[in-house]
């Protein structure tokens, strides 16, 4: 995903899917994890107005209700717990590792996103 931010073209048809541009000309946000989960009503509208609550109000249900989570271009790593009870599944996303932190607990985390599924439900 950080590719087509340098490589999709602007005048790309389909580029909305990928990336809302901004108009002040600063890096664009990226469309793609919307449109997996929430669908292409919901990237058009993004891309538009930049307004992320009407954009998910254009939600797609049927698209994917399995779907709780979605970052493709998310850095960083998942730790998961199983029991016989539970499975817990942390995803930890840190910032663009352009370069090496050189804090010695690896620098600043972006999110924590920690979705759990009890038994019997399936995952």
């Amino acid at each position: 995903m950080e590719a087509d931010e340098h490589n999709l073209p602007k005048d790309a048809p389909l580029r909305s899917l990928f990336l809302a541009d901004k108009a002040d000309g600063a890096k664009p946000d990226w469309t793609f994890n919307m449109l997996l989960k929430h669908g292409v009503r919901s990237c058009l509208e993004y891309a538009k107005n930049s307004d992320l609550k009407r954009a998910r109000s254009l939600s797609n249900p049927d698209l994917a209700p399995h779907l709780e989570f979605v970052d493709l271009g998310g850095h960083g790593y998942a730790k998961v717990r199983l029991s016989a009870d539970e499975m817990r599944t942390e995803f930890v996303c840190i910032p663009r590792p352009i370069t090496r932190s050189e804090k010695p607990d690896g620098g600043p985390i972006g999110y924590r996103v920690l979705p759990t599924a009890g038994a019997g439900l399936s995952i």
